[in-house]
């Protein structure tokens, strides 16, 4: 069967004056490039929204082509039982009048023939036979309907998909249907989505149970470490973990924070628990910093961490050459920079998680404990709007997730981030028995006198 896959581009590779390192090409198996998919990702984008090649145009490119290949094979699947599929002639049809044809063979015309039934059926066998997360198919098929959106727009398919309504168009209806916009930053509310409010609760005690079972077993490596470097190595992971689960952070602003926020005299917020650092980078067409809240205990840690430890990861070149401000907290132990986002996952990989699920379960607590504080949903999605660092131009669904999932753990009893409370108690424990032990020997001493 033939199917489409996505090739990057040089590291070099410029558009219009635009640098777009690793930009995505889309072809078939055989060398065919699909010519509409690749004019999307250029005209909408590149062109249209500005977007980071690497971090957003190349994702992007990757989930359209995987849902283009799951409907094909569904396509075919449904041919081959019934022998025809309901399926959007007239736009096939419309296409192969055209005085030139842009699509190629039939196979690069799957995605004309999509449908309301097509697609379910799709995504049903995706619910059963796939690995991923429920989440992580609905994001690509978040990406598929916005090219099918785009190429109706850009007169590339006729009726495929959009709003059904009576009113404007009669009785005239698309063949992949939309429903109106519940926010003002979108065109369109997108039905084809996997259902996930009814699994959060399942979801939620899931992530938590990981990330506890990872903080356990690193804590542990760490105390029963044979020899300074391999304690360093996974008192750092602890804290990236850390970061990501009681700061919010993002991967990219956790590997690239500098020392510079680590020195000199803290600044407390209000209540006198949370410290305030700034990120040297974040998500976003400008990169920005940002200032984010990290509990006071956590930073101490960090501080503690960049004293004591740090300098034994470094590559020993490196370790009798005084830190700049600029340098990373956790470098990496090969080179003494910042460590890269796939280097991070592949630490945590061994554990079952991913950064990003700190940082999701991190934003659903938050937003339980404001539930706690009796604030209604505009002010909480306000909050942890600004918290996650999200654009004013996002349209808040992400945000929405969270606040939804919270809404199903209203357990929480504590406006504390657990994890927090359970570092401190363990930092207490480790503390009495430190204390215990040293009294232990005092008092052999004085009996031994």
């Amino acid at each position: 069967m033939n199917e489409l896959v996505v090739k990057t581009l040089s590291s070099d590779f410029v558009l219009d004056g635009k640098m777009l390192p690793k930009f995505p090409f889309v072809m078939d198996k055989y060398g065919n490039p699909h010519v509409i998919i690749n004019r999307y990702l250029r005209e909408y984008h590149v062109f249209k929204k500005k977007n980071n090649s690497e971090l957003t145009i190349l994702p992007a490119a990757r989930n359209i082509v995987s849902i283009f290949n799951q409907l094909s094979r569904t396509y075919l699947s449904e041919k081959a039982s019934r022998g025809s599929v309901t399926s959007s002639h007239i736009n096939i049809e419309h296409t192969l009048n055209s005085d030139f044809d842009l699509y190629g063979d039939h196979f690069h015309q799957t995605w004309l023939s999509s449908s309301d039934a097509l697609i379910s059926r799709m995504l049903q066998n995706l619910e059963m036979t796939s690995s991923n997360h429920t989440s992580t198919i609905n994001r690509k098929m978040a990406d598929f309907i916005s090219f099918l959106w785009w190429a109706e727009k850009s007169h590339y398919s006729y009726w495929l998909t959009g709003i059904n309504d009576r009113n404007i168009h009669g009785n005239h209806e698309f063949s992949v249907a939309l429903e109106p916009t519940k926010g003002k930053y979108a065109e369109y509310s997108n039905p084809h989505q996997l259902i996930t409010e009814e699994k959060g609760r399942r979801k939620n005690y899931g992530a938590k149970r990981k990330i506890d079972a990872a903080y356990t077993k690193l804590r542990i490596k760490k105390e029963s470490s044979t020899t300074p470097k391999e304690m360093a190595l996974h008192y750092r992971n602890l804290l990236i973990l850390r970061i990501f689960r009681e700061g919010s952070l993002r991967n990219v602003e956790n590997i690239t924070l500098e020392l510079s926020q680590f020195e000199g005299e803290p600044e407390y917020d209000s209540s006198g628990s949370k410290v305030w650092i700034k990120t040297s980078k974040t998500k976003g067409k400008n990169k920005a910093s940002r200032y984010v809240e990290i509990p006071a205990m956590l930073y101490n840690q960090i501080r503690k961490f960049i004293k004591m430890f740090r300098k034994q990861i470094l590559p020993d070149a490196m370790k009798g050459i005084k830190p700049l401000p600029t340098d990373p907290v956790f470098p990496s132990s090969k080179t003494g920079k910042a460590l890269n986002r796939t280097s991070v996952n592949g630490i945590f990989k061994e554990y079952g998680i991913n950064p990003h699920l700190g940082r999701m379960l991190s934003l659903s607590e938050m937003a339980q404990s404001l539930l706690k504080q009796g604030l209604g949903e505009g002010d909480i999605l306000l909050l942890l709007s600004e918290h996650a660092g999200h654009s004013a131009k996002s349209d808040g669904k992400t945000i929405r997730r969270h606040y939804l999932d919270a809404l199903h753990e209203l357990e929480t009893t504590t406006l504390d981030n657990p994890v927090t409370l359970k570092c401190e108690l363990s930092d207490a424990e480790s503390e009495i028995e430190r204390l215990t032990k040293e009294n232990e020997e005092l008092k052999a001493r004085l009996l031994g006198k």
